[in-house]
C-alpha cells in the first residue's frame, strides 16, 4: 500500500518545518520508467488567482547559515525565478536570477533570461587567452633596413613557403598591421616567430614592438617598447637541429602596444632580427615565415556596431 500523499486543507496553507525547527534531509524520488520526462520533481510556484506581472517571482530558493550562537539564520546565497512581462497564455517569459551575499548586503550577480543569454553584473574572471597567426605573406619590409622577400619551394615535395630573410650581420625589419579583435582585453600581448634556416647553430634574436591608432591619430607615431623573444632575449642554439627544419622561438616578454590602446584601434607591429645582440650569431640568413601573436580576452560583453 502506497503512503498517502500529505496535503494542505487549503490551497497553500500550511508548511513543513518552521525557521526555528525544520527538516534535515528531502529525498524525493520517482520510481517511474526513466525518460526525458520522468525524475525528481520539486515544484514551486505563485497563484493568487491573479495574472503573473513584470518582475513578480514565482519562486526562490535561499541559503541560509547561523551567524551566532543564538541560532539567528541569515542568507548567504539566494535563486530566484521571476516573470518578465505579463504573462498570457501564449507569453511565460520569466528570468532566472542568482543572488549572493557580502558583508550582509545581497547582489544579483547572474542573471539567464528568456532570451538565452547569460548575464553577469561583474567581470568574469578567469578567460581565455588566445592567438593570431600572422604569416609572411602578410607583412611588407621595411623601406629603411628591410628585410628581403623570398619564396622557397621545398626540393622534395615541392612545399611553398614564403618568407623574409633577415641578414646576419645588419639589423633588419618587416611590418604588418590588423585591427585587434574586440575581445582582446587592451593589455599585453606576447609573441613566437616561425622561422627556418640553412644553419645549426648560432644565437637568435627576434625582437617585436607595436603602435596603435584610433580615429584622426596621427600616423607616424613611435612605437611602444621592444622586447625579443627566449629568456634573455635570444633563442638557444640546441632548438636549430637540422638546417631547412621549421623552428619556434620562444615566447618575447610581454608588451603592449603604445597609444593607449582602444577597440577598433589599428595596430603596427614591427619584426626585427638584431645581430649585434645577439651573444654568438647565426652565421646565415633566417627566414621568417611567420608570427603568432598571443592576448587576453576581456570579460565585457561586446555590443554591435
Amino acid at each position: 500500500m502506497a503512503t498517502p500523499s500529505v496535503c494542505p486543507r487549503t490551497q497553500g496553507g500550511g508548511g513543513l518545518g518552521t525557521p526555528g525547527i525544520g527538516w534535515g534531509s528531502l529525498y524525493v524520488t520517482n520510481v517511474n520508467a526513466s525518460s526525458t520526462s520522468t525524475g525528481g520533481t520539486i515544484t514551486l510556484s505563485q497563484d493568487d488567482g491573479a495574472v503573473m506581472a513584470d518582475t513578480h517571482r514565482l519562486g526562490a530558493i535561499e541559503f541560509k547559515g547561523a551567524e551566532n550562537a543564538s541560532n539567528t539564520l541569515s542568507i548567504g546565497a539566494r535563486i530566484q525565478a521571476v516573470a518578465r512581462g505579463t504573462w498570457a497564455g501564449s507569453d511565460n517569459d520569466a528570468n532566472l536570477e542568482f543572488y549572493t551575499t557580502d558583508a550582509t548586503t545581497e547582489s544579483k550577480v547572474l542573471t539567464l533570461n528568456a532570451d538565452k543569454q547569460a548575464i553577469f553584473a561583474g567581470p568574469v574572471t578567469g578567460l581565455n587567452y588566445r592567438t593570431m597567426y600572422i604569416d609572411a605573406g602578410a607583412m611588407v619590409p621595411q623601406a629603411t633596413n628591410g628585410a628581403a622577400a623570398g619564396t622557397d619551394e621545398l626540393a622534395t615535395n615541392d612545399v611553398m613557403m614564403d618568407y623574409f630573410a633577415f641578414d646576419k650581420s645588419t639589423a633588419e625589419f618587416v611590418q604588418f598591421k590588423m585591427v585587434m579583435p574586440e575581445q582582446w582585453d587592451r593589455g599585453a600581448i606576447r609573441a613566437k616567430f616561425y622561422y627556418y634556416t640553412s644553419v645549426t647553430s648560432g644565437d637568435v634574436n627576434w625582437k617585436i614592438t607595436a603602435s596603435t591608432f584610433a580615429n584622426d591619430d596621427p600616423l607616424d607615431a613611435a612605437f611602444g617598447a621592444t622586447v625579443g623573444s627566449g629568456g634573455c632575449e635570444e633563442v638557444d642554439d640546441t632548438a636549430m637541429g637540422v638546417a631547412g627544419d621549421l623552428l619556434v622561438s620562444g615566447k618575447t616578454g610581454d608588451f603592449t602596444p603604445a597609444g593607449s590602446p582602444s577597440e577598433g584601434d589599428l595596430v603596427v607591429f614591427r619584426v626585427s632580427r638584431e645581430p649585434s645582440q645577439e651573444s654568438s650569431s647565426a652565421n646565415a640568413d633566417l627566414k621568417l615565415v611567420g608570427v603568432n601573436i598571443q592576448y587576453k580576452e576581456t570579460a565585457s560583453v561586446m555590443a554591435a556596431w
